[in-house]
């Protein structure tokens, strides 16, 4: 679900009766108070997010609780970079008292401009997309393409309506950056919903 728009997310979390848990973590505004992260305690900032908790549903909405000291977050790394955890593969997020959050992964991840789109194949062929070609600058040269971590449905989506991705930019994660350029092992992960479609179409040559 969340691999498609934000907008086509919630249709289809209505329509499949779906009801998302939110996980709350930090805070942004208290009343009219805008908190600064570099100027209150990340520990104070937790206790005003309890604070308004049971203001929620709380069937929906809960806090993410952190664990402290060296060895819980040690510990806390190596469930998930083990795929123990039952929330998450993908990695964690560091906390200092003040200051902005630190996203530690698992694996690689960058963004990538999508540049065209691939017919599928086996049983997606001439009914959805294979993937999708992509470069690291809007207009760059194409240097690889990424077939995995789709949905059925948004490969359906790129093609059918293959405009409304070209140009738009993509979280991926991989294994390694090549000395061409391109990505080893590319999964796609989320498109980007707050920037524009940048890239040209797909250009003649590719470097993959």
């Amino acid at each position: 679900l969340l691999n498609s728009s934000i907008y086509k997310t919630y249709q289809d979390a209505a329509r499949k009766n779906v009801r998302f848990k939110i996980g709350l973590f930090d805070i942004y505004k208290h009343g009219d108070m805008i908190i600064d992260p570099e100027a209150v305690d990340y520990k104070e900032r937790l206790r005003l997010v309890r604070e308004f908790l049971p203001q929620l549903d709380k069937n929906i909405f809960h806090v993410i609780e952190p664990v402290e000291g060296v060895e819980q977050i040690i510990k806390l790394w190596d469930i998930v970079k083990n795929g123990k955890h039952p929330l998450t593969t993908e990695g964690i997020v560091l906390y200092p008292s003040k200051g902005y959050p630190i996203k530690l992964k698992t694996l690689q991840e960058r963004d990538v401009y999508i540049r065209e789109i691939l017919p599928g194949q086996g049983k997606y062929k001439g009914n959805a997309a294979g993937g999708f070609t992509y470069s690291l600058e809007p207009n760059g040269p194409i240097i690889g393409h990424v077939g995995t971590g789709f949905s059925d449905e948004l490969r359906r989506e790129m093609w059918e309506d293959p405009d409304e991705f070209i140009g738009r930019r993509a979280r991926v994660k991989f294994l390694e950056q090549l000395p061409s350029g391109a990505l080893r092992a590319p999964v796609f992960l989320a498109l980007h919903e707050d920037y524009p479609n940048q890239a040209l179409p797909a250009l003649a040559s590719r470097q993959y």
